[in-house]
């Protein structure tokens, strides 16, 4: 089934499904980082304010999740929640997660064509 643009409904589920045994912002934080980097093939483009960058990797930092992109020869950790993705990608259906988990608007992104939440 494929959707045009992911719902609240929808990305509470995903919440849910990548969040289900998970006890405080710490360990929520930890589950997104390992859905996100088993769902991502690095490199990965992204935007940034506009700006063309390649994500290399994600990690969890003290204000939650980080990437390690670049831009032609520098090289910046920068807050996940800051991209943007290709919106019919497994990372970006994620990131709107992520992103409205933490209480910010989620951008563009669709469940993947194919996808269920099983895939998680």
């Amino acid at each position: 089934m494929h959707h045009d643009e992911v719902t609240d409904e929808e990305l509470e589920e995903l919440i849910s499904e990548v969040t289900v045994d998970c006890y405080g912002d710490e360990e929520r934080a930890g589950a997104f980082h390992a859905v996100l980097t088993d769902h991502t093939q690095f490199p990965v483009e992204a935007t940034l304010l506009g700006i063309a960058v390649t994500v290399h990797e994600f990690d969890t930092g003290d204000s939650g999740l980080t990437a390690r992109c670049t831009h032609g020869k520098a090289e910046q950790w920068l807050s996940l929640a800051d991209l943007r993705f290709p919106p019919e990608t497994p990372t970006a259906w994620v990131h709107a997660a992520y992103r409205y988990d933490l209480g910010l608007d989620p951008y563009p992104s669709a469940m993947p064509e194919g996808w269920t939440l099983d895939d998680i």
